[in-house]
């Protein structure tokens, strides 16, 4: 529930151009995922907007700027976690080799925890607007 909660309203947000959910209806593979999992997936992935020079640094901004969600190379935990993948699992690949994956610059990996969901979506979308 939290991570669609997040998904929908981050889809919403100016600053986010575009969300990755099994939740959200544009997902390509939401009804294999219907027919696999109990419930939504606790993952959601979002690109930071704007050009692609400056997000990882506008998505540094949005992270350093969270207070619930925790800054993390791992994903698993009951708390929220974030990862950026151009800086953790993927840092060693170049920007050509990451976008040739699809992995563009200022993606964040967010793994959905137990927080109260409004608090998430707040602490998200505070981040964001502060971050500019």
């Amino acid at each position: 529930e939290n991570s669609s909660a997040l998904a929908d309203a981050l889809a919403a947000h100016p600053a986010v151009a575009r969300v990755h959910a099994l939740s959200r209806p544009d997902h390509p593979d939401r009804t294999l995922a219907a027919s696999v999992l109990q419930g939504t997936c606790p993952l959601v992935a979002i690109e930071i907007g704007g050009p692609a020079e400056r997000a990882e640094e506008r998505a540094l901004r949005v992270v350093s700027r969270l207070r619930l969600a925790t800054h993390a190379a791992s994903l698993g935990d009951v708390r929220t976690l974030v990862s950026l993948p151009s800086l953790t699992s993927h840092a060693a690949m170049t920007a050509e080799q990451r976008l040739a994956l699809g992995l563009r610059a200022g993606l964040m990996r967010i793994s959905a925890g137990i927080e109260d969901a409004a608090d998430l979506v707040a602490d998200f979308v505070e981040a964001l607007d502060a971050a500019g």
